[in-house]
């Protein structure tokens, strides 16, 4: 995968307190070129209904993020000044009721319900999600 444009490294993330595990998944979904770029070029919350309706949505929260980590914003100095992923981390326990903020936590229990969250977003704008019936998971030679 390439990046669309040049893209530097991207900032570094305040830690709100035991948020490690958050920042690093951050740090990793924001360096993945085909999502970086997705969020940079706001290919989301150009379509999103629920931000038209004023309604929370996972995607444009993980998207504003995104975007100011990657976001040229150098200080006087010429170092990135470090984000609080704030909007994120005050989502946790919605994302996970086992997630808690202020606690140590698991990033691979943190990424798996961040991924789960914004894929039952999509589907629902897509008019595509049933909670009876979740989504069919592609194995090899699908």
């Amino acid at each position: 995968a390439q990046w669309r444009r040049e893209v530097q490294i991207g900032c570094g993330l305040q830690n709100l307190g035991n948020s490690c595990y958050l920042n690093s998944v951050l740090q990793c979904l924001a360096h993945l070129p085909p999502l970086a770029n997705s969020c940079l070029a706001k290919q989301h919350s150009h379509s999103c209904r629920l931000l038209k309706d004023n309604r929370p949505c996972i995607c444009c929260t993980f998207e504003r993020q995104v975007t100011s980590m990657l976001a040229a914003n150098p200080h006087s100095n010429g170092y990135r000044v470090a984000v609080a992923p704030t909007a994120i981390y005050n989502s946790v326990h919605n994302l996970n009721r086992n997630l808690q903020r202020g606690r140590q936590e698991d990033s691979h229990e943190l990424l798996r319900s961040l991924v789960d969250a914004m894929e039952r977003n999509l589907l629902r704008q897509a008019g595509n999600y049933n909670p009876q019936r979740p989504p069919k998971v592609c194995r090899e030679g699908c």
